[in-house]
């Protein structure tokens, strides 16, 4: 298995660790000044350093915009107060609200679990670790600390696409998004189901959640799973990082993500080689969802309230989330990117029937 302590690829030097506000910050928690010489940074879309202090310390230091400093702070206050039997997360140090820097001990010799995942690693134990962490944290009763979404995060303003186009997003739209566009705006019933979700009108329990549950946001450290990037924490649908999870497992068994080959690949496929691959790939991945399904029930104790459905449509929806990021660096959508989302709009228009399918049946 491949280490990197933080993020994926190749980790830069970085003269953040210069920022005498950071700096002032890490000697304040008594840490110590960073190791100028040994500081790095990772790839993310937060400016962030990692490294040694004076002190002795191994940490991650990250600036974050406003909202996501506020609920990543939230989620701090709100786990510390709880005794976590499997929530696992990096250990905070501190923070500076104004200044937006969020200090975490650092996960020395972890690796992101997309990648442990690509490598073919990531076994059903450390699908229903991750089962039980999720479960554990939407068990736990919601505080008035708890920042409540007012819209879905993994939904955002994008669904709002669906409608019409503003003209700048049009006017930067690359070619296959501009068919992608093409692709979903016409179809009302897809719609529909889009603007319930977003509204989450038939949720009858919101709890804490993660808001942004990717594999790359869980870190494989001693072989335990560590949930990181707590940016979009809140109170909503549980259903929200079920289906996140899900959903990358479906989308990997639909575009053969683990293949070495697979752009070549997916420029040669017949609609029956791809639905050929697709029944192969979710027999393959159906374990890995079933097992952290049982974790998860076993946390919270069970799930009802029609949860495993709409866990489903949520999977169905990243599908589409997925084709729209891909089209963004695209000329034009790939058979295999429609053919995900021709199975992401089933999950979404008859989540019931397929939630068994993906993984999410009854005990």
């Amino acid at each position: 298995m491949r280490t990197l302590s933080r993020g994926g690829g190749a980790p830069e030097r970085n003269r953040v660790a210069a920022d005498p506000v950071a700096r002032e910050l890490l000697a304040r928690l008594g840490l110590g000044l960073p190791l100028e010489s040994a500081a790095v940074a990772y790839s993310g879309r937060n400016a962030n350093w990692a490294g040694p202090t004076s002190g002795g310390a191994e940490v991650f230091v990250k600036r974050t915009a406003d909202s996501g400093m506020r609920r990543a702070v939230a989620f701090e206050l709100f786990a510390s107060a709880r005794t976590p039997q499997h929530l696992r997360a990096p250990q905070c140090l501190g923070w500076d609200l104004d200044a937006g820097l969020h200090v975490t001990r650092l996960l020395a010799d972890s690796v992101p679990a997309n990648e442990v995942a690509d490598d073919g690693d990531f076994t059903a134990g450390l699908a229903e670790e991750t089962g039980l962490a999720i479960g554990e944290l939407h068990g736990w009763a919601p505080t008035a600390d708890v920042p409540v979404h007012q819209e879905i995060p993994i939904l955002g303003g994008i669904a709002r696409l669906f409608d019409e186009l503003p003209l700048p997003v049009y006017l930067e739209a690359s070619g296959a998004e501009l068919e992608v566009w093409r692709l979903v705006q016409p179809d009302r019933e897809l719609r529909a189901v889009l603007n319930a979700l977003a509204a989450q009108e038939s949720v009858t329990v919101r709890t804490p959640v993660h808001g942004d549950l990717r594999l790359d946001q869980l870190r494989i450290a001693d072989g335990a799973v560590h949930l990181t990037d707590w940016e979009e924490f809140g109170l909503a649908d549980p259903a929200v990082d079920v289906g996140a999870f899900v959903g990358q497992w479906v989308q990997r068994a639909v575009l053969g993500i683990t293949e070495p080959d697979r752009d070549a690949v997916e420029n040669s496929l017949s609609h029956k080689d791809i639905i050929q691959r697709t029944t192969a790939g979710l027999n393959e991945v159906r374990p890995i969802v079933e097992a952290f399904w049982s974790g998860y029930r076993a946390a919270r104790g069970g799930a009802g309230d029609g949860l495993a459905a709409r866990a489903t449509a949520f999977a169905g929806w990243h599908m589409f989330d997925r084709m729209i990021a891909v089209a963004r660096e695209s000329s034009q959508v790939s058979a295999v990117q429609r053919a995900a989302a021709g199975i992401g709009r089933r999950l979404l228009l008859d989540p019931a029937r397929y939630a068994g399918v993906v993984g999410l049946g009854a005990a």
